[in-house]
């Protein structure tokens, strides 16, 4: 089946400890059922469509249950630690601490499974963050949980605060909790707690867990017996493992799962006894596969129940099953269903599409069983918001992900699409930092599978493929397979070389170059590697053009190396009597550019960074041998792949099936859109217009039928197609419209002062409108806070500011020299040198513009108001300073990426 080249040892580095190696990756917090009998007698039932997922079938069960919030009553069994005075009156619970910030604590019995946060009202008078923990048997010492926290408003009036009780980075809310912690201040102070609540999830999901890189739907401990019939070839499969929490420190650091299966006469089977002991074996520490046959019960009502013995002590013993399933080996109807992405590859440089050097022979070959489109355009030329658009069939506008905020889970991804109509799931990818699961790409998936290092080879990431699709052997499947071997190299990779094949065995046309450039002559201490390459787009270095072919020919061995690595994968299919039926596609997220228009890599939106290969072989090879030369977009592959399957679209996608466009049931495409930083193009078959809000140029119009390089600006010659592209360009490429609005007018005077914002949540990066360049703002910002100049704030009077989660508060602080009139909606702070307020999304006064004429202001004016998103997603967690360099060094955050 498929062979693998230059196996590496897989080893763990300091960027993948922050969310890999046992990390919990969790989306909207749902977890599985305690560990009581009590949840034995309960019996949970499933339809006789597979494949069958547990943990859907939990979260659905949930879905149907109203749940309240859970009140903590404010009396007297709490206790301070520390000196403070608690008084439980009939307005709430008032405690004054003079000396030190105090901590609250009770005992409660409260389910992790059906709660996501603790909601608390209060007044403070002074500090800027409260903090919550907990303790049960997983957990008995308070100070053993990280906790949560949330920044709290000191301005004497009650505000209400949300302590989500987890994090994209580690799962520690499961279980019951049996005593909570409670600091409302971290400074000493008066506090009068109004209310306390611990709110349930509004949709539950089933929760992801990762270990290792690889990411499952995952239950924790005891679960409800499964109430199921057997399919004919049925296969019980589950995955077990357990968090770091049970090796590190004191923890037990060993459990026995057992999943027993109950025949309709009562007799009972073992289908899995495994103990686990991650403290002992590091081979524990990761997801560990089992599979049983379940063809002798085919036909039969059974139940399978799901068993976790602590072994004496439930300290730390997180043990979860991860996807729990039951499904159909043998072959369907269904049609298989391939995305092979290539990372950083572009159309041009592939001699399938004319390219002079035989990068892909293998390709070239297969395109005749294939449609060629001849203009796939990456919607933006940077790997998450691509790879999502086509997971999405959304614009990057539109699915809203991005650097710092996450995929919402009310977007139906293809993967959950699939899952719906009976298909399994896998994706297998070859970088991690974009690719996090928790980042909404796992959803949908029943395996999701990263490198435990930054990246690793094609031939590494298509063995895992090949393996999962030895233990699947059936037609009804989804399996996304991406590589990363034509990006620029991490500095620990390919002697310091920006480009180049893992293994020397890849190189050929590098091999042209008697005496080929060792990039040494920067020195010792100089940029090495794709350091290089940022270094030149910083104007530090100049590459030679020997320096530049010798990139190239590098790259171009990387293709062709991939191409190879394709071919096996596809030979493979057709060795498993898979091909004949398939759809496969072939693409990548974005392209690259060597120093053409002075850039290298992929930071701009010109045609080598944007113009991508799509390559589709359609079941029972419709089409082959075509090419289509209309744009067409990444966000199409999701509607196309649905089409192919007979299966309706859900409503609302940016994307057109290319079924359609081929079979002329739709029309093509209008216009293409592309765009990365500052840069945003619009594109028909034969023209693109490029605008840069960062210049105040006209922009760019490049006649590409004539011009295909976009060496020469038409802009002033060809007024009419001009019209059209900027036309499409300001219908498109439109400011932020959701989120914070602030709008400031001078008034004709120029004031000295500051506007600070700041929330517990991640900002977008902020954008001003001015007339109609959209650009980055003169302003200084992070991930949690913005600062704006006011005496600078002529550059851009409207700002849209967005916060990742949507429904996150901001804090506003105004500090000027001179008065200013601040509208929040409909109320006015008149004439204020210093002003505070909790810009919270829930207030519904705050949904509209107030009613002032902007342009009439006699002094200094701010409005604000709030638009709220169609649809959340949630934070992207910080990037820690390993990864934060090695993301530098690739060429991403230097322009705020």
């Amino acid at each position: 089946m498929c062979t693998g080249h230059g196996m590496k040892t897989r080893f763990i580095i300091a960027l993948m400890l922050f969310t890999l190696a046992a990390v919990a990756v969790v989306m909207h917090l749902r977890v599985g059922m305690p560990e009581n009998e009590e949840q034995r007698g309960v019996v949970l039932s499933a339809s006789t469509s597979t494949p069958l997922r547990l943990a859907r079938v939990l979260a659905d069960a949930e879905r149907g249950v109203a749940s309240a919030l859970e009140s903590i009553p404010l009396d007297n069994t709490w206790q301070s630690m520390g000196e403070a005075d608690i008084r439980a009156e009939s307005d709430g619970l008032h405690v004054v601490s003079t000396v030190e910030p105090v901590w609250l604590e009770r005992d409660v019995s409260i389910e992790a499974r059906g709660h996501v946060a603790m909601r608390v009202r209060m007044r403070v008078e002074r500090g800027g963050v409260c903090r919550l923990r907990w303790a049960g048997a997983l957990a008995p010492n308070l100070d053993a949980e990280p906790g949560v926290s949330a920044r709290i408003l000191a301005d004497g009036a009650f505000h209400t605060y949300d302590l989500r009780l987890n994090n994209v980075e580690r799962r520690t809310w499961v279980g019951r909790m049996e005593r909570i912690a409670f600091q409302p201040s971290d400074e000493p102070g008066a506090v009068t707690i109004e209310a306390l609540h611990f709110v349930p999830p509004e949709h539950p999901v089933p929760a992801r867990i990762t270990l290792g890189g690889r990411t499952h739907e995952a239950l924790f401990g005891t679960q409800p017996a499964w109430s199921f019939a057997v399919p004919a070839q049925g296969v019980f499969e589950v995955q077990l493992g357990m968090d770091r929490y049970a090796w590190e420190g004191d923890a037990a650091g060993r459990a026995r799962f057992r999943a027993a299966l109950i025949s309709g006469s009562g007799s009972e089977s073992t289908l899995v006894d495994k103990t686990l002991a991650p403290k002992d074996n590091e081979s524990d520490r990761l997801w560990r596969r089992f599979q049983a046959d379940l063809a002798p019960y085919a036909g039969q009502e059974v139940q399978i129940v799901l068993d976790v013995d602590p072994l004496g002590s439930t300290v730390g013993d997180y043990a979860y099953w991860g996807a729990p399933l039951v499904f159909q080996r043998g072959r369907t109807d269904a049609a298989p269903v391939i995305i092979v992405s290539w990372d950083t590859v572009r159309a041009s440089q592939l001699s399938c599409y004319g390219y002079e050097r035989a990068t892909t022979p293998h390709l070239d070959r297969w395109t005749e069983e294939c449609v060629v489109f001849d203009a796939a355009i990456s919607e933006e030329t940077y790997t998450l918001p691509s790879h999502m658009s086509m997971l999405t069939g959304l614009y990057p506008k539109n699915h809203g992900t991005t650097a710092d905020a996450n995929l919402a889970e009310s977007v139906l991804t293809l993967a959950e699409a699939l899952s719906a109509q009976g298909y399994l799931t896998a994706g297998f990818m070859s970088f991690t930092w974009w690719l996090m699961p928790w980042r909404g790409f796992a959803q949908g998936f029943d395996c999701y599978d990263l490198p435990d290092t930054m990246v690793r080879d094609v031939w590494s990431t298509q063995r895992l493929a090949c393996d999962w699709l030895d233990h699947h052997r059936a037609s009804n499947f989804f399996l996304l397979v991406h590589n990363f071997d034509a990006h620029a190299k991490p500095v620990e990779t390919v002697n310091d070389l920006p480009y180049g094949p893992h293994d020397p065995a890849f190189l050929h046309f590098a091999n042209d170059f008697a005496n080929p450039p060792t990039f040494r002559r920067f020195g010792d201490d100089g940029p090495r590697a794709e350091g290089i390459l940022a270094a030149a787009n910083r104007g530090e270095v100049e590459l030679t053009d020997e320096e530049v072919a010798y990139c190239v020919a590098l790259y171009d061995d990387c293709i062709r190396m991939i191409d190879r690595a394709t071919f096996e994968l596809i030979d493979d299919l057709k060795a498993r009597g898979l091909y004949d039926n398939a759809l496969i596609i072939v693409t990548a997220d974005h392209g690259e550019e060597f120093g053409e228009h002075d850039w290298f890599g992929h930071g701009t939106v010109y045609e080598g960074c944007c113009r991508v290969p799509l390559i589709v072989k359609f079941p029972g090879r419709r089409f082959a041998g075509q090419r289509y030369a209309a744009p067409v977009q990444l966000c199409d592959l999701y509607p196309t792949v649905l089409d192919v399957l007979g299966v309706p679209a859900p409503e609302g996608l940016d994307g057109r099936s290319l079924l359609a466009l081929l079979d002329t049931r739709a029309e093509p495409h209008p216009f293409a859109y592309s765009r990365r930083l500052h840069y945003r193009a619009v594109r028909t078959q034969d023209w693109k217009y490029i605008h840069s809000g960062r210049d105040r140029s006209n922009g760019l119009l490049f006649d590409l039928g004539a011009d295909p390089h976009e060496r020469s600006n038409v802009y002033a010659d060809k007024p009419s197609a001009l019209q059209r592209l900027q036309d499409a360009y300001a219908k498109h490429h439109t400011p932020l419209e959701t989120g914070w609005h602030l709008l400031y007018r001078a008034a004709g005077q120029k004031t000295e002062g500051r506007v600070l914002l700041s929330t517990e949540d991640r900002f977008h990066r902020p954008v001003f409108d001015v007339g109609d360049r959209i650009g980055v703002v003169k302003a200084q910002y992070g991930s949690r806070e913005v600062v704006l100049d006011l005496d600078v704030m002529d550059y851009g009077e409207h700002m849209t500011l967005a916060t990742a989660s949507g429904d996150a508060r901001v804090f506003l602080r105004l500090d000027s020299g001179a008065g200013i009139d601040v509208w929040c909606g409909p109320d006015l702070a008149e004439n204020r040198t210093h002003h505070q307020v909790l810009l919270d999304p829930a207030n519904a006064v705050l949904r509209d513009p107030p009613s002032v004429d902007a342009e009439g202001v006699a002094r200094p004016t701010l409005i604000i108001w709030h638009v709220p998103p169609e649809r959340a997603g949630s934070a992207a967690p910080d990037i820690p300073e390993e990864a934060r360099e090695a993301l530098e060094a690739l060429g991403y955050l230097n322009d705020g990426a």
